[in-house]
């Protein structure tokens, strides 16, 4: 009866988070001791093997990490990693293009990262600043070119993350 509790504790353990839904490094950290944790117990049978899957993915944060935190340090207004989209945006009732919304993405080596594998990252390690100013910088540039190719274009929408808004709003 003593192994079908201790399996059903451990089961709980490793339910309370897995490796695919780390996003940042103070998760990362939570993970490791939660495995620890889980080792703590010398009769423990269950071994769990870190598979090709969990490694892609941890090398996969880690760059992206390593590279926000150099985009953090060098301050580059014009950090050829972060790299802006304008999606034109069509007017039904004036039957034209006249606004856009921006669209950032991150080029690792030549590979392309969209916001969701690293907004969130860039937040938990406190980057976001830095690419929200680097964001509007190319979104300033791109609109005077817009602009100026474009008579009829009135604005872009850009996209902000609400942590920038923590010395501002209560959470």
């Amino acid at each position: 009866m003593g192994n079908i509790e201790e399996s059903r504790e451990q089961e709980s353990i490793w339910n309370e988070l897995k490796f695919e839904e780390i996003k940042d490094a103070e998760q990362y950290i939570s993970f490791i001791n939660q495995m620890e944790r889980t080792f703590e117990n010398p009769d423990q049978r269950e071994i769990r093997y870190v598979t090709g899957e969990d490694c892609e993915k941890f090398v996969k944060n880690s760059e992206v990490e390593g590279n926000l935190l150099d985009i953090r340090a060098k301050n580059d207004l014009d950090d050829e990693r972060i790299l802006v989209f304008v999606q034109p945006i069509y007017s039904i009732e004036e039957e034209k293009f006249r606004t856009g919304e921006a669209l950032m993405r991150m080029n690792i080596a030549g590979k392309m990262y969209f916001p969701d594998s690293f907004i969130p990252l860039a937040e938990g390690i406190e980057c976001i600043h830095s690419l929200t100013k680097i964001m509007l910088n190319k979104v300033a540039k791109k609109t005077v070119e817009l602009a100026n190719s474009y008579p009829e274009f009135e604005a872009l929408t850009v996209n902000v993350s609400t942590f920038e808004m923590d010395d501002a709003v209560d959470r």
